[in-house]
């Protein structure tokens, strides 16, 4: 298994973790991923879109090179 399939799996089982600990109301999560060296970033349980993209992304950029580009891979409303 490559080491980006092993980060997305990872990152996956987070995300369903964090979903599944959520409150009921619906809140925002999202998840960014490095196009180079596989570094992630996600959220959850953001009231807003926007914030959730954005901390995703932040996330994503602490762990990566600053050659690399964070893009986000996917957002859902019921994070």
């Amino acid at each position: 298994m490559k080491t980006y399939e092993k980060n997305l799996l990872a990152v996956l089982f987070a995300a369903a973790i964090a979903a599944a600990s959520a409150n009921p109301a619906l809140a925002w999560g999202c998840t960014a991923l490095a196009e180079e060296d596989d570094s992630y970033g996600y959220s959850y349980n953001y009231e807003y879109q926007e914030d959730a993209v954005e901390r995703a992304l932040n996330e994503c950029a602490e762990r990566t090179s600053s050659d690399d580009v964070c893009v986000i891979v996917e957002c859902d409303e019921d994070a």
